[in-house]
């Protein structure tokens, strides 16, 4: 039995062995539930970065404004990941166990950054950052064998989609006077739609990955279910 009761043991506990009430989401509706829900949690956060970043820098410094937008990501993407999960009275179990896990990634994330900076302390954040995300949800579920596909997974797909989120950024700062969407757009809305870009291509990423890992991670559940209806039966 795990910290978090979110383990096959925990699972079956609160069901009293009758699963045929349990719902099990299947891969694809994991990762697109996880896709869309942290892509809500992402505009939001990217969003009000690109309407009030330079304030929250002002006030808070960039480490200060980072936790805040760490602390909206969990508040948001615990809720909204959380039909993923198998079993009943699992919304707070699960909130807990995202916050340990998204704050171990944001942590490594912002401690990349601030020590090797630039597209190298991108990349060391992604992976660290990811690595720490996925083992945590692994320990929380009870995972014991596959962790590290999980972890590779979810690397991957993060990366995916942050650095093409930056990729758009940099593109339209790297704009010329004389290119057409400079004609059209005003600088103030060109950095706008940027950032926003960013945080759909960050959030589809890392949200995928997430849904994915939560599938795996619940593997056990799921063997367990599976046998326990099966000697019902």
């Amino acid at each position: 039995m795990t910290l978090f009761g979110l383990d096959s043991q925990s699972v079956l506990s609160r069901a009293g062995n009758d699963t045929s009430t349990i719902s099990v989401p299947t891969l694809g509706r994991s990762i697109l539930l996880g896709t869309l829900g942290f892509t809500v949690a992402s505009l939001v956060v990217y969003g009000s970065w690109a309407l009030h970043g330079r304030m929250m820098y002002r006030a808070l410094g960039e480490g200060g404004a980072y936790a805040v937008w760490a602390a909206v990501f969990i508040a948001l993407a615990g809720g909204l990941l959380n039909p993923v999960v198998i079993g009943s009275r699992t919304l707070a179990r699960f909130y807990v166990l995202f916050a340990v896990a998204f704050t171990a990634y944001a942590v490594l994330w912002s401690a990349s950054w601030f020590v090797v900076r630039g597209r190298a302390g991108e990349w060391v954040g992604s992976f660290t950052g990811s690595a720490a995300l996925a083992l945590v949800l692994a320990a929380g579920f009870g995972l014991r064998a596959g962790r590290w596909k999980v972890v590779l997974v979810l690397f991957v797909l993060h990366s995916l989609g942050y650095f093409l989120g930056s990729a758009i950024y940099d593109f339209f700062g790297r704009l010329s006077p004389d290119h057409w969407l400079s004609e059209h757009l005003d600088r103030a809305t060109r950095s706008w739609i940027s950032k926003l870009a960013w945080g759909f291509a960050h959030g589809a990423g890392l949200g995928s990955g997430l849904g994915y890992a939560l599938y795996e991670c619940q593997a056990g559940i799921r063997a367990a279910i599976r046998r326990n209806s099966a000697s019902v039966t």
